[in-house]
């Protein structure tokens, strides 16, 4: 097989709208707050008209910027479940390879969350881009061939077989378009160790951070109106110093 690549891997335009930059905006510190304002608001409304209910009554005594900080802490509720609902596990847990090297993680952690996040979002691209970037070998003779004893089973055209740990490394087979095996190996007296999981580590994440694409857009949709809320507070404050 050739090593020239099969895909093109592009950045995309839109980056700055993967979940990478979702956890930004998640974890702000100033942001987070806003969601008191959701139990704020109906005490105040308890207890400054108690009348709405029966008398279908508009609270005119909170003031304008009570109620959009309040539609700003809803939409923020939202983004919120959007976020840890479908922005996959991973990229919650890791801001980059920074803060997956300060886990301390065995160095095996990486093929097995490679493995995982490929069977749940199928992403068979994956396993080609690792044998391109020489992170995987083409099995040699008869070895592997113990891996698959059945039909592939994920993809008409490519299988991967479960991690096998061997002493203190680990081995990943898989099958491509080719009907050839490959395996990723990841040794722990390999020199190039930390090179590789570095490399493995950015070839899951980037994947990762474009799954879920509709949900991805609706949380941007929301963020967006969630900053023209917030924005309409900033003017009115503004409006009333000249008013």
């Amino acid at each position: 097989m050739s090593k020239k690549s099969t895909y093109l891997n592009l950045v995309n335009k839109d980056y700055r709208k993967d979940w990478q930059f979702a956890m930004d905006v998640m974890k702000n510190p100033i942001v987070k707050p806003a969601t008191s304002v959701i139990f704020i608001v109906p005490i105040l409304l308890s207890i400054l008209n108690k009348e709405i209910l029966d008398g279908i009554q508009l609270p005119f005594q909170l003031p304008l910027t009570l109620w959009l900080s309040w539609i700003s802490a809803i939409l923020y509720l939202i983004a919120l479940i959007i976020y840890r609902v479908y922005c996959p596990k991973f990229v919650q847990e890791y801001r980059d390879f920074g803060q997956f090297s300060k886990r301390k993680h065995s160095h095996r952690w990486i093929v097995w969350e490679f493995y995982y996040n490929i069977i749940k979002y199928e992403t068979w691209e994956l396993l080609r881009e690792s044998f391109d970037k020489n992170i995987s070998i083409e099995a040699e003779g008869e070895e592997g061939k113990e891996y698959f004893t059945s039909k592939a089973k994920n993809n008409e055209t490519i299988d991967i077989g479960i991690p096998k740990v061997k002493g203190r490394n680990v081995l990943l087979p898989f099958k491509l378009e080719d009907n050839k095996i490959y395996l990723l190996k990841i040794s722990e007296d390999d020199i190039k160790l930390n090179e590789k999981e570095k490399e493995l580590f950015w070839i899951l994440y980037t994947s990762l951070t474009k799954q879920n694409n509709t949900a991805r857009n609706w949380f941007w949709i929301v963020i967006f109106f969630m900053i023209f809320s917030v924005s309409l507070i900033v003017i009115c404050n503004i409006a009333k110093v000249f008013i």
